[in-house]
């Protein structure tokens, strides 16, 4: 497979071995990112694929309490539901040692447009006490080509999906709403922005039809139909890394 320039990749045979692989990877990142500022912040998304992840790099010795844990996308449902990615994190992430890294919920009581203006607040935030970048950000991707919550556009979204993937805006998004045209639950996200300002950025990606998206996307043009295709289009100092296994 032909990768652009922005992108490396790293391959294993089984979902375990890349959970570890992946683990250890993140875990260099976040004390690198100790060492030089005192703190380190990870971001992380949901779904089944990142769970043996989660596992191993739980049980990575860290001073997990400099660590700040957010989510890179939520669904809009209480943090006890069980399609509720904040719960997929207390449950597999926080926990043993790990459950002293400082957690950022998504999700707040009060409707939607008030949890993203939170969110925002909450993301500039942990942003100035980072020098300006996330330190990691883990992205997975979705059969439709979608990653985070930025879905491929549909009929009243158009614009929506533009300024969320728009890394040369200056109105200052970090935070989006966005409701999927066939995925239950409206979703908060991270925008492209500080995903792609990040310091390390990582694709966790499993499963034979999962590669064939990627072989049909990497050559688009057309980030508005495939939104992983922003992330392969991104320029970065530090390539963006896929790490994924058959």
């Amino acid at each position: 497979m032909n990768w652009p320039d922005s992108l490396t990749t790293v391959v294993e045979d089984s979902h375990d071995a890349l959970a570890q692989r992946l683990a250890g990877d993140v875990k260099d990142c976040l004390e690198k990112a100790i060492a030089e500022r005192g703190t380190a912040s990870l971001m992380v998304s949901g779904g089944s694929t990142p769970q043996p992840f989660f596992a191993a790099l739980s049980a990575m010795p860290l001073d997990w309490a400099q660590v700040t844990i957010g989510l890179v996308d939520e669904r809009y449902v209480d943090a006890e539901h069980a399609d509720s990615n904040e719960r997929l994190v207390r449950e597999n992430l926080l926990v043993g040692a790990a459950a002293k890294a400082n957690f950022m919920p998504m999700y707040t009581a009060g409707g939607h447009d008030a949890a993203t203006s939170a969110h925002q607040l909450a993301i500039e935030k942990l942003l100035d006490s980072q020098a300006g970048k996330l330190d990691v950000v883990i992205l997975g991707m979705g059969g439709d080509a979608h990653t985070a919550s930025l879905f491929p556009q549909h009929s009243g979204n158009h614009q929506q999906i533009q300024r969320a993937l728009d890394t040369a805006s200056t109105d200052g998004d970090l935070v989006c709403t966005m409701i999927p045209a066939e995925a239950p639950h409206q979703r908060l996200s991270l925008t492209l922005k500080p995903i792609i300002g990040s310091r390390s950025l990582f694709l966790h990606i499993t499963g034979e039809s999962k590669q064939q998206v990627l072989l049909d996307v990497v050559d688009t043009s057309d980030p508005l139909s495939a939104p992983i295709a922003a992330v392969f289009q991104a320029k970065r100092a530090d390539p963006a890394r896929i790490y994924w296994a058959l």
